[in-house]
């Protein structure tokens, strides 16, 4: 989560046609623009491959697709190939169902590094609040085929209350009133959200009211906890997904009460030019020191029953932890706009140490509490907060599943939280997120087994999405020309 609004959002509206017309320049020269669309006619075949899904293991399997979907999936004795088929002989490889990235920010990268996401096997993404005039032109031109991409849902505008700065930046809806934001929701809707994002701040009136109005329209509310919410009543009240772990220490403090008190006062007369981030950042270190193991149960119990989704981001957590001595020199800022880098350079540097000892001690809370959700039977779901700062597209991906599984997650959890999980939370349920017949051929061939060693989710060979199939050598070529037009 990022502490400061990056230069890209802290311009006028004007800013927003501007970056319209810079898509629409982009989506024109990109890798993977213009593409003749894939033959959907035609089948391809992953011959004796280990399939691996949120089932578990499944060794020497014959994997048939045509298009978009998978035909088939049967042991390999037996099995019968169509006639004129490409058959991909994946001896000693492993399929898996795509990643998914369920918290990104698409827009602070462009639409010329969405297929990042592809070159590390992400063939999914849910992005939580970006300029609704790119995010939905460049989904339509990806399901359309004209660009390389992961697929996308999205919240479109993020509702939230005023910053103390007075800033309004283009992929925030600012609401004050509960007529606000149920207008807000209303225009993401029309937009084509595929659900509701609510931040920290978003007053306490609106934010019921936007509940109430998205479960009129049919769409599910994910978010931050806000500050003048208790998670028992943004629980019951219907919110199904949360990001972050931000406010939760508070939620599991036998001095909740206090803290919420103290943590609001300090949002609500937060002087021009303050953080809010750091202000509940610091709230969440301070109720560490009050953890209660009772009110943790009972609140990871109210999650689990509730059927809520869980991304908590350890990435980003981790990120702030290192930042300032790891991201200068990361070779991975090269595929990333020159503006970007320096943003983040600049913000990585400019942290100070009482900064960086408080999101030190929150990451082993962080891992501490996912852990805790994982027994607690809490649904967990992958996600890195790219765009954030030091949040990398695709990359950071298997970052996070490595974290998942230091937290206390099997490989094969973890595996799920970023295929089965993720889709169904992205609203797709039965659609995606397994490797059976009739679902959706976003799949990722690796060279060896992530079950062993969940690194190996990095060793990718071959990813099918949107009806390609991209070999290495494709997508080294991919990689080749991101790096070309920095």
């Amino acid at each position: 989560m990022r502490r400061t609004a990056p230069p890209i959002f802290t311009m006028t509206v004007l800013l927003r046609g501007i970056l319209l017309l810079l898509a629409a320049f982009a989506l024109s020269t990109a890798p993977g623009a213009g593409q003749a669309k894939p033959d959907t006619s035609a089948t391809l075949v992953f011959n004796h491959v280990a399939v691996i899904d949120a089932e578990g293991l499944r060794p020497d399997q014959t994997v048939s697709i045509r298009g978009d979907r998978i035909l088939d999936v049967a042991y390999s004795k037996g099995a019968v190939t169509a006639p004129g088929a490409r058959v991909i002989d994946a001896r000693g490889r492993y399929l898996i169902p795509g990643l998914w990235d369920m918290h990104a920010h698409l827009t602070f990268f462009g639409s010329e590094r969405l297929p990042l996401f592809l070159i590390n096997g992400v063939t999914g993404v849910r992005d939580l609040g970006g300029i609704p005039d790119s995010i939905f032109l460049w989904r339509k031109i990806i399901a359309r085929g004209g660009l390389l991409g992961p697929r996308i849902v999205a919240a479109g505008l993020s509702l939230s209350g005023p910053d103390p700065s007075g800033r309004t930046a283009p992929h925030i809806a600012v609401v004050r009133t509960a007529e606000e934001a149920q207008a807000a929701v209303r225009r993401n809707k029309q937009l084509g959200a595929d659900m509701i994002k609510v931040w920290s701040t978003i007053p306490r009136d609106a934010y019921f009211a936007a509940l109430a109005e998205a479960r009129r329209l049919g769409l599910p509310v994910v978010g931050h906890l806000p500050v003048d919410v208790s998670l028992t009543e943004a629980v019951d009240s219907g919110q199904k997904g949360f990001e972050h772990s931000i406010g939760f220490p508070i939620a599991m403090s036998r001095e909740q009460a206090g803290a919420l008190t103290r943590l609001r006062q300090a949002v609500h007369q937060m002087p021009p030019g303050g953080s809010l981030v750091q202000a509940m950042i610091d709230a969440d270190v301070s109720a560490l020191g009050s953890y209660d193991s009772v009110e943790a149960k009972a609140a990871i119990g109210r999650l689990a029953s509730h059927g809520v989704w869980i991304c908590p981001t350890l990435t980003d957590t981790h990120a702030y932890t290192i930042m300032k001595d790891s991201l200068p020199g990361d070779p991975r800022l090269r595929y990333l706009p020159e503006a970007v880098r320096k943003q983040w350079v600049e913000e990585a540097k400019a942290m100070k140490p009482a900064e960086i000892a408080a999101w030190t001690a929150l990451f082993p809370a962080a891992l501490r509490l996912v852990g805790e959700m994982r027994k607690g039977r809490v649904t967990l779901i992958a996600g890195t907060d790219a765009g954030s700062t030091y949040d990398l597209p695709g990359f950071d991906l298997h970052n996070e599943l490595a974290l998942l599984v230091r937290a206390g997650l099997s490989p094969l959890e973890a595996l799920t939280a970023g295929t089965k999980s993720a889709a169904e939370a992205a609203g797709l349920w039965d659609r995606a997120g397994m490797i059976k017949a009739g679902q959706l051929a976003d799949l990722v061939l690796l060279d060896a087994n992530p079950l062993a060693d969940i690194t190996n989710t990095r060793r990718i060979v071959g990813v099918t999405a949107a009806g390609r199939y991209l070999d290495k050598a494709e997508l080294e070529r991919l990689r080749a020309r991101l790096l070309e037009a920095r």
